[in-house]
């Protein structure tokens, strides 16, 4: 594509933006202290974290240094490699681990830019953009700095659809096959979405087409995506003796039942945006009315032909998004995280822009400078200088500086090192829900009792009823429990460290989904650790002194 007037300022635009981020998700991480930088990730960014670690040092591809898993998707696991054989400690991990998210959040951003020109919209989209921007900015899990996959899909997914708005050329359908590839080993599910564009593409041509070639399209588009995910199924199969990885597997324990838990949720229950119904509710209402604007007879100017594309594509995203989730329903009783969600981020970031240039079509420009388009060196380094300024600010400023009773993820870091003083070097502990934070910091082994960072020979035993003789084959010595005290069964309440419960009671495993549980019991006696903080929260651990047993417990009647 030809740069345009204007391009280059308003490129730069876009790119501070994402410099402001960036600079306060890094600055943040720095400013905080040790406990408050363990609440900077989500739980399962950690599990990365460790295996990659232990790759590194050459222990094999293991959370637990025990067992081998597979739970993870490819390429994030990839791009992970470099920082942790360059870095060692756990701290400069997580620092380094931040700013690779910043630059990816950079790139996404750049990409942005070109959607805003391709359109000639830049304002209408930079400002449309402002909300997701804030919300990455001031939120540390958020969505492309959470530590997961998600970050790196984000300027995959973004590249792709910059392919999709531009005059073809004859390198684009083999550049979309590689890029729907790269999606596709990030996140293995995205290939609903990789495959759906490819329709997409097949159907949507700057020249008239036969049908048979409109299929030829679709496939040199698709292709490479699907023999990815065969790749990576035949390695595992290999590998492991499954085609799964591990993490799916899990998950699908207890699936196909009639709760549909993973729809509702979908549709009515808030993520970690800040909003007040379901994702799939917003980013319906919000594509609705992008397609209704740019397909629409509204106002006097004439939508372009590359709107009601884009739009059009945003719709697919969300059609992908909900397919993909209805599998997900159909096959596991396990909720879905926010990370999951990638296509209704792009859609979030994209579509209040595109409605903003169809009813604001005179916002067309936002040139940095107007003399023919270009950008002097001292205005950009001055206006990168002020974006890393504001974002070094905003970070600094909502630095946690914590003393672990915040959360779980800070009482975990706390317990951690707690533990480290006091537990004997040959301990192991397992650990269900939560293990990611706790398993990361703590100087111990850390056997993942949900199975997706396991391996598949704990889910055979799980399925054989012969978890006990697992668990004594790792040398499990210590049973650790992260749970809000509300989310608890009614049958967890004794043996814990409450005055009011009973000397010994039981904890059930896996926290999420509706299979059959592993069976702890646990004494006051046993207790070697607790803290409850203010919220809630409880982090207790015990010692394993009885067998752990089988049990067919019925699904949470109040939802998980």
């Amino acid at each position: 594509m030809n740069k345009r007037r204007g391009d280059r300022p308003n490129a730069l635009l876009f790119t501070a933006l994402g410099v402001v981020a960036a600079t306060a998700q890094v600055s943040r991480l720095l400013a905080s202290n040790q406990l408050g930088r363990s609440s900077l990730f989500v739980d399962d960014a950690y599990y990365y974290f460790e295996i990659a670690r232990n790759i590194a040092r050459g222990n094999g591809s293991t959370w637990d240094g025990l067992h081998t898993t597979n739970g993870y998707h490819p390429l994030w696991m990839v791009m992970l490699l470099p920082v942790v054989f360059v870095v060692r400690d756990r701290v400069n991990v997580l620092v380094t681990v931040k700013a690779v998210a910043g630059l990816l959040w950079i790139v996404a951003m750049r990409s942005v830019a070109r959607i805003a020109n391709i359109l000639n919209a830049p304002t209408a989209m930079w400002i449309g953009a402002l909300p997701i921007v804030l919300y990455s900015t001031l939120f540390a899990r958020s969505t492309p700095f959470a530590g997961v996959e998600t970050g790196l899909l984000i300027p995959i997914s973004l590249t792709i659809i910059t392919v999709l708005l531009q005059p073809e050329h004859p390198k684009t359908i083999r550049n979309l096959g590689w890029l729907g590839a790269a999606a596709t080993l990030t996140r293995l599910d995205a290939l609903t979405t990789v495959l759906t564009l490819s329709v997409v593409v097949g159907l949507h041509s700057p020249t008239p087409l036969r049908f048979r070639e409109r299929i030829t399209r679709t496939l040199r588009v698709g292709a490479p995506a699907v023999v990815s995910v065969i790749s990576v199924a035949v390695i595992n199969r290999i590998w492991t003796g499954e085609l799964l990885t591990v993490s799916s597997r899990a998950k699908a324990l207890g699936g196909g039942t009639s709760s549909h838990y993973a729809l509702r949720q979908y549709f009515t229950q808030p993520g970690s945006l800040p909003i007040f119904v379901g994702i799939g509710s917003v980013t319906l209402l919000v594509t609705l009315v992008a397609l209704y604007v740019t397909h629409a007879k509204v106002g006097a100017a004439q939508t372009s032909p590359t709107s009601r594309h884009l739009a059009r594509v945003l719709g697919v995203l969300w059609l992908a998004e909900f397919s993909s989730t209805i599998v997900f329903d159909s096959q596991s009783s396990w909720p879905q995280w926010p990370w999951y969600f990638y296509n209704s981020f792009i859609i979030l970031l994209l579509a209040p822009g595109l409605v903003l240039s169809r009813l604001w079509p005179s916002a067309w420009s936002l040139n940095f400078d107007r003399a023919g388009g270009k950008v002097q060196p001292r205005a950009t380094a001055l206006l990168l200088f002020a974006a890393a300024t504001i974002g070094i600010g905003m970070g600094w400023a909502t630095a946690p500086r914590s003393n672990g009773t915040e959360n779980f993820y800070t009482q975990s870091a706390k317990g951690a090192a707690a533990l480290d003083a006091t537990l004997p070097r040959d301990a192991v502990i397992a650990m269900g829900d939560r293990a990611g934070a706790f398993g990361y910091f703590v100087n111990r082994p850390v056997v993942q009792l949900e199975g997706i960072v396991n391996s598949h020979e704990f889910l055979d035993a799980v399925e054989r009823g012969e978890s006990n003789q697992f668990l004594q084959r790792a040398g499990v010595t210590y049973y650790a429990k992260s749970a809000h005290l509300e989310d608890r069964y009614p049958l967890e309440n004794d043996g814990g460290p409450e005055p009011e419960a009973k000397q010994c009671g039981w904890r059930f495993e896996p926290f999420f989904g509706e299979s059959d549980k592993l069976r702890f019991a646990v004494c006051k006696d046993d207790i070697v650790y607790t803290a409850t903080s203010a919220n809630g929260e409880q982090l207790t651990v015990w010692r394993l002194t009885q067998p752990v047993t089988r049990f067919a417990m019925p699904p949470r009647s109040s939802g998980l």
